[in-house]
Order: C-alpha cells, then sequence, then structure tokens
C-alpha cells in the first residue's frame, strides 16, 4: 500500500514497523473500493486497520483541491461507547500529525452546540456514538456529500444496543443508498448471529469477509487460568492475588490491572476496599461522566493508579498499554458471555504476554462451568480439575434428563396406541 510519507513516520511513532495480519488482509480491499468485514482477535491491530487507509485517502484527496477545509465528513466511525469514541479520536490524531486532516468527536457529554461549532469549521473524519449520530442526521446537521467511508466498530456490541436498528440504520441506510461510491466497514472481535442481518441489509451482500484468527477466541498471548473461590472468599483471595502480582514483577515499576465485575456497585465497592487496603484503585462504570471515566483510565495509563474495577464498559476496545493481568472478580453472566474474550483483551496487545485469572464460584457460577470450559479447551489453556470434574456432573445430569424425557415420551405414546386400539 502506497501511503503519504508523513502517515508512515505518524505509524511509526505509534511503534507499528511492519503491518500486523488483520491490516495486511484489509489495506488493500478498502484502499480497491471494496466492503469489508474484519473479525481479529483483541489487541490485534483492528483500529489501525481502518484508520491507516481512511487518513491515507483523505490526506491524498485534498492535496489535489485548492481548499483546505472541508465541512462534509469523508468518513464516519460509529462506536458503542464513550471510552471507545474518545479512544479512537485520539489515535487519529496520532495518525493524523502534520496532515491536512480534521477529526471531531462527538458523544452525549460533549455539548450538541461544540460539536455542531467544530463541524462547521472543519470535519474530515467524524467519530460518535450510535444516539448523537441519530440526533444529527435525524435534524440535518451532518452533510452526507462527500462520505466516502461509513465504519462500524466493536460492530456486534452495537446490535445489542436498543434503538440501533430502529434508529440508527432505518435513518442511515436510505441515505447510504443515495452516496456512490461509499465503502462500508465492519470490525469485530467476536462475531454475532444478527450481524449477518446487518452484513446484508448495511454492507451489502458482496462485502468481503476477513476473518484472522479463530473466530470468537482468546488472544494466544494471554495466559488464562480459572481459581476455584466461594462468593465469601473472594476479598481475601483478591489481596492474595495483588501480593503475588506485585511480587512477580519484572521491574520495579508497578503493575497496571483492570478488575472486572458485573454491576456499577460493586465497582465502586471493590475499588473503595482495595484502596483502603493501600492499593491505588480506581472504579470505572456507566454511571460516572464521562470527564471521571476519562481520569480513571489516564491516572492507569500514567501509573497515578495501578487498578482499575470496571464493568464491561471498559471491556470494549480500550488499549491501555502494559495491563499486565485482567482479573474477572465475576464470571460474565450467560446471556453476555461472549463479553469474556474483550475483557480478558485488554491485555497481551499487539504481541506483548498478558495474564487473566477469573474466579470461579460453583454455588453462583456452575451454569456457566461448560462454557468457560470450551473456551479454555479453544485456546489450548490448563483446565483446572474442579472445572472437568463441574462439566462431567452437568453432562451427566444433562443425559439422565434427556432420558428421562425420552422414557416419558414413550410411554406416552405406547399408552396413546393402547387406548387408540392400535390405531394411529
Amino acid at each position: 500500500m502506497n501511503l503519504n510519507s508523513r502517515l508512515m513516520q505518524n505509524i511509526q511513532q505509534k511503534n507499528y514497523y511492519e503491518p500486523l495480519p488483520i491490516q495486511r488482509a484489509t489495506f488493500s480491499l478498502i484502499q480497491a473500493g471494496f466492503d469489508v468485514i474484519g473479525h481479529a482477535i483483541t489487541g490485534s491491530g483492528k483500529t489501525a486497520a481502518f484508520l491507516i487507509p481512511v487518513i491515507n485517502y483523505i490526506s491524498t484527496q485534498k492535496s489535489r483541491t485548492e481548499y483546505g477545509w472541508n465541512t462534509y465528513p469523508y468518513c464516519i466511525v460509529v462506536s458503542p461507547t464513550k471510552e471507545l469514541a474518545e479512544q479512537l479520536y485520539e489515535d487519529t490524531l496520532a495518525f493524523s500529525v502534520g496532515l491536512n486532516c480534521v477529526t471531531v468527536v462527538s458523544f452525549g457529554e460533549i455539548p450538541r452546540k461544540d460539536s455542531i461549532a467544530r463541524i462547521k469549521e472543519g470535519c474530515d473524519i467524524f467519530i460518535c456514538t450510535v444516539g448523537r449520530l441519530c440526533d444529527y442526521l435525524q435534524n440535518k446537521i451532518l452533510d452526507l456529500r462527500c462520505l466516502h467511508f461509513l465504519v462500524f466498530d466493536e460492530a456486534d456490541k452495537l446490535l445489542q444496543m436498543e434503538g440501533f436498528y430502529h434508529d440508527l440504520i432505518e435513518n442511515l441506510l436510505p441515505k447510504c443508498h443515495e452516496i456512490p461510491n461509499l465503502r462500508k466497514m465492519l470490525f469485530s472481535a467476536t462475531d454475532y448471529n444478527d450481524l449477518a442481518e446487518l452484513k446484508g441489509e448495511c454492507l451489502m451482500p458482496n462485502a468481503t469477509k476477513v476473518v484472522v484468527g479463530t473466530l470468537n477466541s482468546v488472544n494466544p498471548f494471554i495466559e488464562q487460568r480459572v481459581l476455584k473461590v466461594e462468593v465469601h472468599e473472594k476479598r481475601d483471595a483478591l489481596l492474595n492475588l495483588m501480593q503475588e502480582i506485585y511480587l512477580k514483577r519484572d521491574d520495579n515499576s508497578p503493575p497496571k490491572i483492570i478488575i472486572f465485575v458485573n454491576t456499577k456497585r460493586f465497582a465502586s465497592v471493590i475499588a473503595c476496599y482495595l484502596s483502603l487496603k493501600g492499593y491505588k484503585a480506581y472504579p470505572i462504570h456507566a454511571n460516572l461522566t464521562a470527564k471521571l471515566r476519562r481520569e480513571a483510565i489516564e491516572a492507569l495509563q500514567s501509573s497515578d493508579c495501578h487498578i482499575l474495577v470496571s464493568t464491561d464498559v471498559a471491556a470494549r476496545g480500550l488499549d491501555i498499554k502494559g495491563i499486565s493481568h485482567i482479573i474477572n472478580y465475576e464470571i460474565p453472566r450467560p446471556e453476555s458471555f461472549l463479553s469474556y474474550v474483550h475483557r480478558v483483551g485488554r491485555t497481551g496487545r499487539v504481541g506483548n504476554v498478558g495474564r487473566a485469572t477469573t474466579f470461579f464460584a460453583q454455588s453462583v457460577d456452575h451454569g456457566m462451568a461448560l462454557e468457560l470450559y470450551r473456551w479454555l479447551k479453544m485456546n489450548k489453556q490448563e483446565i483446572p480439575v474442579f472445572l472437568l470434574e463441574e462439566v462431567e456432573r452437568q453432562i451427566s445430569i444433562e443425559d439422565l434428563q434427556r432420558k428421562t424425557r425420552e422414557k416419558y415420551e414413550k410411554a406416552l405414546y405406547e399408552s396413546y396406541v393402547e387406548s387408540s386400539d392400535g390405531e394411529i
């Protein structure tokens, strides 16, 4: 791919010296004008896979025109969360240093009038959440006459959001069909059943699907382990694990850890508990303002704090350098178990080794045993004996239930035949 020389410098500043597999697979397709569906493991460079060709196109296109600023975006990137939108914005700024490429980010906690003013001053790449894009489309604030790229990042998460289809897709699709040569992209670490519908409706049947690695799998650079810890033992187990992590450091620099829980209240409780025990820990969840969440992430990045205690708000797309350990204090709920992939994917980024520890409380987590077993087996991780025993117990119960059901159905059938004198 023929890249702008300044863009190449910016890429090297981000410590990319050769394209990663997902980037090699998609760069030429995007440049050639294909619609692309990209699936790759967490931390594999998916963000750069679409940002680099987009920025390269814009810088080349604008160098051929007489005017410097464009009030009509060339590219719209849709994000499921404010945190990911902010990170996409920071990544875009880093890749576009010294280039004639203007980026605007907009989500609920950025004043609407400020975003509109910035768009009118000039906007080549517009990064936004679903709600803000719906607002701007319905009120005709965005002019799509120059739109060349439409990107859905973390598309599986977008599909699970209430109102995504009704509010956004129904508003956006008619406009997309009117735009010639619009290139549409969909990126995610995991696949989701409803993606097929989005592919058909939004990306059209001719979209090229690129899968790097195994779909819905965990990054192979992440060492996963599961510990049997009952609910009442978890806080002591967490302190023991903290001591273990701190003792095993390769140097004197503090570790960076993200602890995942399932509720906003519990994120605050565990962060407070760790702080009382002498650890620098911040909570991060949806009830906090975007400013407080950003400050927590920046504190971890700068090592002002060493631990984030988070709900799944931080499990998607966030790329915080140097995360050494992920702890699943609570296992994701059955209906959202795919978030396990995104949680542990916050470590082991871009070829670095990471570790993930999951607390398994048999009294409450037995329903997730089989799913957890499958993840560990698929990723060739050590499976603890207690988890194997729980899986075998569940399979035995399911087998017994199946045999009982078959026996009951057979008896019911024979009773019906007998009462009908053999006439069916």
